[in-house]
């Protein structure tokens, strides 16, 4: 098998829909003492190092404000822009693989990933087991909306985005 940025050790993914209970699920591994490596956590991570703002202003300088950025409006931007969108992603994930990396230990005999666009990116054939976590639309949405302040209207484009559940469920 061709695992994840070719580690020999098993990993097993966490993936869902935006606001489906990964975390949640990701936080009950965590709680019985299992290594759970979160996409969303290193994205965030990224954003927060030194190169991050000035391409951020390169790309969408809209979305600074005070030399910070505000992603309210990064996320509604780049969800209303495929071009945007296809700018950060290819800014963003190829500095997962080291800052995954660095979270491995020689101890660590499997790992759960919690990784969102798991089926999106077209992984699946990088992980041993895989665990999808799904929810009802309508929670899905509300969910997006509370959590992340955004409209209904930014929580719906963010939500078509991803393949749906039963998509999901085939591959």
């Amino acid at each position: 098998m061709n695992r994840l940025y070719n580690l020999n050790i098993p990993i097993i993914g966490i993936t869902g829909g935006i606001a489906s209970g990964k975390s949640s699920v990701s936080q009950i591994f965590e709680s019985e003492g299992q290594k759970v490596i979160c996409a969303d956590k290193m994205i965030k991570g990224i954003y927060k190092e030194k190169q991050t703002l000035p391409f951020i202003k390169t790309i969408c300088p809209e979305s600074i404000s005070d030399e910070k950025i505000n992603f309210a409006i990064l996320r509604k931007l780049a969800f209303e822009n495929d071009k945007l969108k296809i700018q950060l992603e290819n800014f963003l994930h190829p500095q997962i693989e080291q800052h995954f990396i660095q979270q491995i230990s020689l101890d660590d005999e499997y790992i759960f990933y919690d990784i969102p666009l798991l089926f999106e990116k077209k992984m699946q054939q990088y992980f041993d087991f895989i665990i999808l976590v799904k929810a009802d639309t309508n929670i899905q949405l509300k969910r997006v909306i509370n959590r992340d302040n955004c409209t209904e209207s930014v929580a719906k484009k963010i939500i078509q985005s991803q393949l749906p559940f039963t998509q999901k469920e085939k591959e």
